[in-house]
């Protein structure tokens, strides 16, 4: 589990610690940030902010400090990778990867339920320099996948799975489908969200963003 993510559930807590991660939370880089400041902004004493950094694994502030700073990334990215080593088939995320870094045009469709994950998606496709159509309207999209070679990236629930199937048998070219379904479908490639029931919101875009991720 990444350190921001437990941050995360430290928010969840009813007491002085689940403020103080809110902030450290808030915060978009960590290199001039002091006890100091932390005691002015979030009306905790120095012994607090110790005591969170040392629940978090760190021997003391000085530590996560210097771990936010210069080490964050790379460890959520190695973290995400031994999750995906552990709960994915390897070779199909390894393979939606190679296909995602090497085609430029997507077309990206939800249901209502996973409406929210497949904006945030596209938002993270087109500022990795992809080129995206996203509509939310099903007779749309399969027109437009009829007629567009695109990699289709299907958001999918037991809702709409007619209309889900519909939609993949239009597509001319390879269907990726990110589900909670239980139905097997016929695509190139499954990616089962039931793995990432433990994941925060924050995780489920590191693992787009991972696919997205040059090595």
């Amino acid at each position: 589990m990444d350190i921001k993510h437990k941050l995360e559930l430290i928010t969840l807590e009813n007491n002085t610690q689940a403020h103080l991660a809110k902030y450290l939370l808030s915060l978009d880089e960590y290199q001039g940030l002091t006890i100091t400041q932390i005691e002015k902004e979030c009306h905790v004493s120095g012994q607090t902010v110790t005591r969170l950094c040392q629940k978090l694994g760190f021997k003391g502030f000085i530590e996560f400090k210097e771990y936010m700073n210069n080490d964050a990334e790379v460890s959520t990215y190695e973290n995400l990778r031994v999750f995906i080593n552990n709960y994915f088939n390897n070779d199909n995320i390894n393979e939606v990867k190679t296909l995602i870094q090497t085609n430029n045009n997507f077309t990206i469709y939800a249901c209502n339920d996973f409406y929210h994950l497949s904006a945030l998606t596209n938002d993270l496709f087109q500022r990795n320099g992809k080129q995206t159509f996203f509509n939310s309207h099903l007779n749309t999209q399969i027109s437009h996948v009829a007629t567009h070679d695109d990699i289709l990236i299907i958001f999918a629930c037991d809702k709409n799975i007619s209309g889900v199937n519909k939609l993949i048998t239009k597509a001319k070219g390879k269907v990726i489908i990110i589900s909670n379904l239980e139905h097997n479908l016929d695509v190139d490639y499954n990616i089962n969200l039931d793995y990432l029931k433990e994941f925060s919101m924050s995780n489920y875009l590191l693992l787009v963003e991972y696919l997205l991720k040059k090595d």
